[in-house]
């Protein structure tokens, strides 16, 4: 008995313990179909999202994992963090169908035994009896991912190579492809699929066995594939860390870029999004509502107006919406931004900055507050801002920052005052802008202040949270520079 038999057969002893302890799916429903093609009936378990967000104007991408048995709950809960635990969304909610396996070899072969009329006629199940009846029953965009580990990993490369408009994202875990040759075949299709078709993705996370050294040789060089080797895992354990990363990879576009953007940028981007996966994506309610808070800490009164209209709009009316809708009622017409003031100074000339020029490296920390106010612990955090100028154009970077440990990140505020003073800083990814403001010293060092600006602080922010945000707008943090 060769490694691959003997983990495929350990795989099934696994499966088969799980089936024998528990019999009910604690998340999503099951659903028994009879299948026409497979002579038998097949068992599957869906989910699909929460139920405020599923309306008529609402479609969902489809997910579908096989060896349902021990990877659908790995999936959903996944799905469902990425959806839930932060405020911007990492991959968009989708409806995840598992399904369990009956004769796992006679579905899926082993590599020596591939394109055999096991998997055609199970391929055959999935796309001519499955799929119709989910498109039936649920609000589907056309977007299916397939998800599949060791054999099942091979069985979703084989459906990409067969069907490529109908399965266009693969996520397969420790695939067999590379211990036979009969899969070179295979590997050559799908390099060409990815080659020909930026809109098809393949992920391939692997640890006993995968693309190997294959990948180089057959992948072309691109961003819509990838391969992940996860050093101190199994076989048998690979899908549960990299079910996120691989999710992570195919979605790795979805979310904006910031948390507070307008009407109109969160359309063009989920546009440009629809254009680049092939499938309509509309801004999800969470992307909405949260970017319509951030505006409403901003007193950006005809944002949110806009971002809650359209919400109620697409998902219908909520009390969420209703409580954004009342809050951006009471700003008054003549409230005005300070962070679009700081955002839209002027950018300075090349001679207002070459006092400036240079490498610039200290520390900053926060002033501590008088007497009596409520004490918070302050630290100091390292600073580093490069000004340079490039065919004649000034730019100014913060190098290494705290938020992008290794970048360079030009800063959205570059500007010099009427008196010479260095104003610099960058959008708040909550709200306002970071600023900070500076002049050369007798020393010979840039010294200045950056302090909070732009924000507002909620009337409904709970009474610690108030004060704390209270202390950071008016206690700046004072920072001394030496150029290097």
């Amino acid at each position: 008995m060769n490694k691959l038999q003997l983990l495929f057969i350990t795989g099934l002893l696994t499966t088969a313990c799980f089936a024998q302890s528990s019999n009910q799916v604690t998340i999503g429903t099951t659903r028994l179909l009879y299948s026409n093609v497979l002579q038998e009936k097949r068992n599957i378990y869906l989910y699909s999202p929460a139920a405020q967000t599923v309306n008529q104007n609402t479609r969902y991408p489809l997910i579908i994992v096989f060896d349902a048995e021990t990877l659908f709950e790995l999936l959903v809960s996944t799905s469902r963090f990425m959806c839930y635990s932060s405020e911007i969304p990492q991959m968009p909610e989708a409806v995840i169908v598992g399904i369990p396996n009956t004769d796992r070899n006679r579905d899926m072969p082993m590599p020596s035994a591939l394109d055999g009329l096991g998997e055609k006629n199970f391929s055959q199940f999935v796309s001519d009896e499955l799929l119709p009846f989910l498109t039936k029953h649920f609000p589907l965009n056309g977007h299916t991912i397939i998800i599949g580990h060791s054999q099942g990993g091979l069985f979703v490369s084989y459906l990409l190579a067969r069907k490529p408009l109908i399965f266009p994202w693969i996520l397969s875990f420790d695939v067999p492809i590379n211990i036979d040759p009969k899969t070179d075949a295979l590997k050559n299709n799908i390099a060409r699929l990815l080659k020909e078709n930026s809109k098809t993705k393949y992920v391939s996370i692997e640890n006993a066995f995968g693309w190997g050294t294959d990948w180089s040789r057959f992948m072309p060089k691109g961003n819509n594939a990838l391969q992940v080797i996860l050093s101190g895992e199994t076989h048998e354990s690979i899908p549960g860390k990299g079910m996120y990363d691989g999710l992570k990879f195919l979605f790795q576009d979805f979310a904006p870029v910031k948390k507070d953007l307008s009407l109109l940028q969160l359309k063009k981007h989920y546009e440009t999004i629809s254009l680049s996966y092939g499938y309509h994506y509309q801004i999800p309610l969470r992307i909405l509502l949260g970017s319509a808070s951030r505006n409403l800490m901003e007193h950006r009164k005809k944002e949110v107006l806009e971002l809650t209209q359209y919400a109620e709009t697409i998902y219908g009316t909520m009390h969420e919406i209703d409580i954004l809708k009342n809050n951006a009622a009471t700003i008054a017409l003549h409230d005005s931004s300070l962070a679009d003031y700081y955002l839209g100074l002027r950018k300075p000339s090349a001679d207002e900055v070459l006092q400036y020029i240079g490498i610039w490296k200290g520390s900053q920390s926060r002033v501590q507050p008088s007497s009596g106010e409520i004490q918070f612990q302050t630290k100091e955090e390292p600073i580093t801002i490069e000004i340079s100028i490039n065919n004649s154009v000034p730019t100014l970077f913060r190098v290494d920052p705290p938020w992008a440990r290794g970048k360079r990140i030009e800063q959205e505020v570059f500007s010099v005052s009427k008196n010479g003073e260095l104003i610099f800083g960058y959008k708040n990814m909550g709200s306002g802008v970071i600023v900070s403001t500076a002049k050369i010293n007798k020393n010979g060092n840039l010294a200045g202040s950056t302090q909070l600006k732009g924000y507002i602080v909620p009337e409904d922010m709970p009474e610690k949270d108030r004060s704390f945000m209270d202390w950071i707008k008016r206690t700046p943090q004072t920072f001394e520079l030496i150029k290097q």
